[in-house]
């Protein structure tokens, strides 16, 4: 094992065939999912009673078709002799884990509890409830064997938050890490994140101090992902144009997490995006700041006390913007190249200090400097002289100020792409630098003025 704790964030087990069909009432019969081969489609399919959902082992694509962490067209296997074994036998992970020298894993479903509309609108109410109770317990039962090495997410019924708390209740001390929900429940139909509906729920989570992850595509992404058959998106190319569009929607999900009150009606609850990137959060946290600031949320919302949504944050809300680690588990992105990471990462006491800023800083940074004020555009600061207090801003002699807004600039390269500007009035037209290119032709399709 590695002398770094290397934990993956965020990896998916494959859901056995069975899974539904031996824990759930035979009464039910194929009103359970089940997995049937669609000829259609040419592949096992997930079924809801008569409704196919998804590919049974389409995310099981981690080695399939030699395809590896740089290269993959989204595809997946059609059976499940074509899955790597590691991505639904427990001691084939472990193993996995050991090559790679992974010391745990977290645990996110693919079926229950990421696909949330089929059971959200299933007509028995109390089927859909008991798949996820059904799919909890499997965890438990798949990662006993090696205690320590996993972090199993638990499922809930979100959208009936009495049998959401009491399946919370009920594995408390189970060992889950956190709860698994959706950060966009008014795309199911019910109410919005900041209801105060779901109160109940985040004060179970707080008390049996579990975390709470929005994983990427938790909201409608069958809608999302929808594509029109004319537009040419197919393979590669199709996966690569839904990436940012899913990405996109948890930060969506955050900036309503940030403003509907919730980290402050529960300042130790802790909440993780997951699989959704990280570089949209200096934008979102930014514009949050200044909207709060700009539209007087104090006054409408006196909850929020004088915390602008990036102290928040920092001080009672996200544990982690969990940057996307890799595929299917094992997900694609960051296992395969787990070990290269690993011995590239320097001895621990040549890591840079903790206030270190940049990738190559070990100081830290010089104090600003300390002086007068700049002088406004036009003056300037005479040089100090011995014996002689500072003197103030003085303007600028022999300087002529251009004004940018009403005055042209034109050089011989401007005026060779867009022409002489047109002269002041009354003054003469003079003729262009060259007289092949005027201010504006026909067969440019933009022609700009600068004035």
């Amino acid at each position: 094992m590695s002398k770094y704790r290397v934990i993956d964030t965020d990896t998916h087990l494959i859901e056995p065939a069975d899974l539904w069909t031996e824990r759930l009432p035979k009464a039910w019969g194929t009103d359970v999912l089940h997995v049937k081969w669609d000829e259609k489609s040419q592949s096992d399919l997930w079924f809801f009673g008569d409704q196919p959902l998804k590919g049974a082992w389409t995310w099981a694509n981690w080695n399939w078709k030699n395809f590896n962490s740089e290269l993959h067209d989204g595809s997946g296997p059609t059976r499940l002799d074509e899955a790597h074994p590691a991505t639904y036998d427990v001691d084939e992970r472990v193993k996995f884990m050991d090559d790679q020298g992974f010391e745990m894993q977290v645990l996110y479903p693919n079926l229950a509890g990421f696909d949330w509309k089929p059971f959200v609108q299933h007509p028995n109410r109390n089927l859909a409830i008991a798949h996820l109770a059904a799919y909890n317990d499997f965890q438990l039962e798949w990662v006993a064997k090696y205690p320590g090495r996993f972090i199993p997410m638990m499922v809930i019924p979100y959208w009936d938050v009495a049998a959401s708390v009491a399946e919370i209740e009920r594995l408390a001390d189970s060992g889950f890490g956190g709860i698994v929900t959706t950060g966009a429940p008014h795309e199911h139909g019910q109410a919005p994140l900041g209801s105060r509906k779901w109160d109940p729920l985040w004060k179970a989570c707080e008390e049996a101090g579990l975390s709470v992850s929005f994983h990427t595509a938790s909201g409608d992404f069958r809608e999302m992902l929808k594509h029109d058959d004319d537009d040419g998106l197919v393979g590669g190319v199709r996966v690569a144009a839904d990436g940012p569009h899913i990405y996109l929607a948890n930060a969506v999900i955050v900036s309503d997490l940030l403003v509907s009150g919730i980290l402050a009606r529960f300042p130790t609850l802790q909440f993780v995006s997951v699989e959704s990137g990280i570089g949209w959060a200096p934008f979102v946290l930014d514009a949050l700041d200044k909207r709060f600031q700009k539209n007087g949320v104090f006054r409408s919302h006196p909850e929020f006390g004088d915390m602008l949504p990036q102290r928040l944050l920092q001080t009672a809300g996200i544990a982690e913007l969990l940057v996307r680690t890799a595929r299917r588990l094992p997900h694609r992105n960051a296992l395969a190249q787990a070990a290269d990471v690993r011995d590239r990462l320097p001895p621990p006491h040549q890591l840079p200090p903790a206030h270190s800023r940049g990738k190559h800083r070990t100081r830290p940074r010089p104090p600003a400097r300390r002086g007068p004020p700049r002088c406004p555009v036009g003056q300037r600061r005479p040089p100090l002289r011995q014996g002689h207090g500072e003197a103030g801003c003085q303007p600028e002699p022999n300087r002529r100020r251009r004004d940018w807004l009403t005055t042209p600039r034109t050089t011989k390269k401007s005026r060779a792409l867009w022409g002489t500007p047109p002269a002041p009035d009354g003054a003469p037209e003079r003729p262009p630098h060259n007289r092949n290119v005027g201010p504006c032709q026909p067969q440019r399709e933009l022609c700009l003025s600068v004035r």
